[in-house]
C-alpha cells in the first residue's frame, strides 16, 4: 500500500510538471528594455522605465509612470531592441482611473517618427467608465520593434466622464513574443521551420505566416496541387489560386 501511494504521488507530481511546462507562454520581450514618454509628473519618481521593471501595480512605491497634467496628448513607448514577432500585449493601469485611460490606443511600429505610426493594434471605445479594463490583454499578432501606448483628448471630449486631459498612469506593459525567426515555449530558443517564407513564424506555435511559392500548410510542408497556375495555392487549404489552361480545357 505504501509503495502504491508513493507511485501515485510521483504520477501526480509528473502530471503537474507536464501541465506547468505546457502552459508556459513565450517570454516578455519588453522587460527592462529602453523606454521613453511624452512627459513626466513627480520629479523623477514616475519615470518611463517603471513600466517595464516587473513591478505590476504598486503606484505609491514608484512602480508606475505618470505623465504631466494639462496636456492634450500623452504617450509612452518601449524599444524592444530588435524586430519581434508579437502575439499579445498586457497592460496594467493604476486602479480606479478608468477616466484617464479611456480612449487609449496601442501601436506597433518599426520607427519612432510619430507616436501614432505603424499598426494600430487596439483602440478603446468604451461607452461607460466601468467598461474600461485596467488590467487587460490585447491580441496583437504583428512584427515590430516599438510598442506605443497613446492617448489624446479632443474638444469636446468623446464622453463627459473622460478626464479633462490626456494622462498616462501605466504600471506595467508586457509584450509577449520572440525575435523574428524564432519561437519557443518560454525561451524563444527554437528556429522557425525552414519552409516559412522570410523565416518568420508564430512565436508560440511555430506556424508559418506565409509560405514559399508552391507550398501550403501550417508549417508550409505540403506541395500545392500540380494543376495550380504558377504553382500558387492558398496557404491554409492548398486551394489553387488559378488553374493551368490545359486543366481548364479538360474540365470543360
Amino acid at each position: 500500500m505504501a509503495t502504491e501511494k508513493i507511485l501515485s504521488r510521483r504520477v501526480v507530481i509528473l502530471v503537474l510538471f507536464v501541465i506547468f511546462n505546457t502552459v508556459r507562454s513565450e517570454r516578455n520581450v519588453a522587460l527592462n528594455k529602453a523606454t521613453e514618454q511624452s512627459s513626466e509628473f513627480g520629479g523623477g519618481k514616475h519615470v518611463a522605465s517603471n513600466v517595464v521593471d516587473g513591478c505590476l501595480t504598486d503606484f505609491d512605491a514608484g512602480c508606475c509612470t505618470h505623465t504631466a497634467s494639462g496636456q492634450n496628448t500623452a504617450w509612452w513607448r518601449v524599444d524592444l531592441g530588435d524586430l519581434m514577432t508579437i502575439t499579445r500585449i498586457k497592460i496594467y493601469y493604476k486602479d480606479n482611473f478608468q477616466n484617464r485611460l479611456a480612449g487609449y490606443q496601442l501601436y506597433v511600429s518599426n520607427s519612432t517618427s510619430t507616436p501614432t505610426g505603424g499598426v494600430l493594434c487596439y483602440e478603446d471605445t468604451s461607452s461607460t467608465r466601468n467598461a474600461v479594463q485596467l488590467v487587460v490583454t490585447h491580441q496583437c499578432p504583428y512584427v515590430g520593434r516599438y510598442v506605443t501606448v497613446y492617448n489624446h483628448r479632443n474638444n469636446p471630449k468623446r464622453h463627459d466622464w473622460y478626464s479633462e486631459y490626456a494622462i498616462l498612469m501605466l504600471c506595467e506593459v508586457q509584450v509577449f513574443g520572440c525575435q523574428v525567426g524564432k519561437y519557443g515555449d518560454g525561451n524563444c530558443n527554437s528556429l522557425c521551420p525552414p519552409a516559412c517564407y522570410g523565416g518568420n513564424c508564430n512565436s508560440t506555435t511555430a506556424a508559418c505566416f506565409y509560405c514559399f511559392k508552391g507550398k501550403y500548410g501550417v508549417f508550409c510542408n505540403s506541395d500545392c496541387p500540380a494543376n495550380c497556375k504558377n504553382s500558387l495555392c492558398t496557404k491554409d487549404a492548398g486551394t489553387c489560386l488559378g488553374m493551368n489552361q490545359l486543366d481548364i480545357t479538360n474540365a470543360c
